[in-house]
């Protein structure tokens, strides 16, 4: 029987990546876990022997830089949308509806 499937789609940050990790090890003998793909933590991904995949994410530098003026202008309804289609996108040929 094949286990059910949790993607993580961390924000594109080594604490959120860390801490999601930590997460998926306490759950990996109930799960297939999958992370989303950044270049930058990949390695840990794999390193914790997880798979990745790729899709749309937030420009963490953009996020960080807006929210230091207390600007949320990058939480809008079009890169919600873009990021949640991808999201989906990134996993429709494995989903059975």
């Amino acid at each position: 029987m094949s286990k059910p499937l949790i993607l993580f789609f961390p924000f594109p940050l080594l604490s959120h990546y860390s801490r999601c990790i930590m997460v998926a090890n306490s759950i990996r003998n109930e799960f297939e876990i999958q992370f989303s793909y950044d270049t930058k933590f990949d390695h840990l991904i794999r390193n914790a022997g997880y798979e990745s995949f790729d899709c749309e994410n937030f420009n963490s530098q953009i996020v960080l830089h807006d929210s230091k003026k207390f600007s949320f202008q990058w939480i809008n309804e079009v890169s919600l949308r873009k990021i949640f289609l991808s999201q989906i996108d990134s996993q429709d040929s494995s989903l059975s509806w």
